[in-house]
């Protein structure tokens, strides 16, 4: 899954799938590497989908990159933020 819609302007939902139980974790950073923030950190049940609705009003037009860590597996998504 990806951010959909992306380029996005208000809000945005990223969703992972999570292939095994286990603790995930979302995370959003800047083009610089810097975490902006944490938007999921729990457990997820395998199959599930992990979805997170990213309110863009606060941030800057840009690229921020949005990191699924769950079970030694990390996938990252590439998020547009356009004015």
């Amino acid at each position: 899954a990806a951010a959909r819609p992306n380029p996005a302007t208000g809000s945005t939902t990223v969703a992972f799938t999570v292939a095994e139980a286990a603790q995930a974790r979302v995370e959003r950073y800047n083009v610089l590497g810097q975490r902006v923030l944490t938007a999921f950190d729990g457990t997820a049940a395998p199959g599930t989908e992990v979805s997170v609705d990213v309110d863009l009003a606060p941030l800057a037009a840009g690229v921020y990159l949005v990191r699924l860590e769950s079970a030694g597996q990390v996938v990252t998504r590439q998020l547009t933020v356009v004015r």
